[in-house]
């Protein structure tokens, strides 16, 4: 759950898909989407996407997200967990 979400997130089972959520409820944050990236994906900054589902059901729409804290990819062999350095430690500004 977000640090700081707002409000409290509501119960799927009172979410109607391209209706609002309950007064002073937020989306459950558990939720899957596809959609478009239209910008790369950069630390401290919204992921920002042309959404076409959320949770297999159609629910188009521009989606935004908080910032991103941290990125993960995976190969074959390994994971890799990527998170902004610190710009104030001399050793990581480079």
């Amino acid at each position: 759950m977000a640090a700081n979400a707002g409000n409290a997130p509501a119960c799927w089972a009172t979410v109607v898909p391209g209706e609002n959520p309950p007064e002073g409820k937020s989306l459950p944050v558990d939720h899957e989407i596809e959609g478009t990236l239209l910008a790369p994906i950069l630390h401290g900054q919204q992921l920002i996407a042309l959404r076409h589902n959320r949770n297999g059901v159609q629910a188009l729409g521009l989606y935004r997200s908080t910032p991103v804290e941290e990125i993960v990819l995976v190969t074959r062999d390994s994971v890799y967990r990527l998170k902004a350095m610190d710009k104030s430690d001399p050793c990581t500004n480079h």
